[in-house]
């Protein structure tokens, strides 16, 4: 799948709204671990905005009106809640809420619960080692 980016890396300053009718936004193709989302709950939404020329770094945007599963990602994941918020249940228990305008960081070894009963926007980062 060949993945549109919004701001490939070139010289210059750039800001990006979630709301940019320039975003194309296109339907999540995985399915998502886990998922018990109520039924009806689309797959997500999501568009790649930035990309490094290595692939290590992606930044991106996603939208989903509700999201209950497993903690998923890959690499370092440092996601920004724009609207809307999300919990997250460590394997031992320990919750964590992020509201509009808190960051979520996490890693793809990270496990435990996304619980999410409401619409969320978010700007996600996703560092890959290597």
């Amino acid at each position: 799948m060949t993945q549109t980016v919004l701001f490939p890396v070139s010289k210059g300053v750039h800001t990006i709204s979630i709301d940019d009718p320039a975003i194309e936004w296109k339907e999540y193709p995985h399915e998502l671990p886990g998922d018990h989302s109520p039924e009806g709950t689309g797959p997500g939404e999501h568009a790649v905005v930035f990309e490094s020329r290595d692939k290590r770094i992606v930044v991106g945007v996603w939208r989903r009106e509700a999201d209950l599963g497993l903690i998923a990602g890959s690499g370092q994941c440092i996601d920004v809640v724009v609207e809307g918020s999300a919990t997250l249940v460590d394997k031992d228990g320990r919750r964590v809420t992020a509201n509009s305008g808190d960051l979520i960081i996490y890693s793809g070894e990270d496990e435990g619960e996304w619980l999410q009963d409401g619409p969320i926007k978010k700007f996600y980062i996703q560092i890959q080692d290597k």
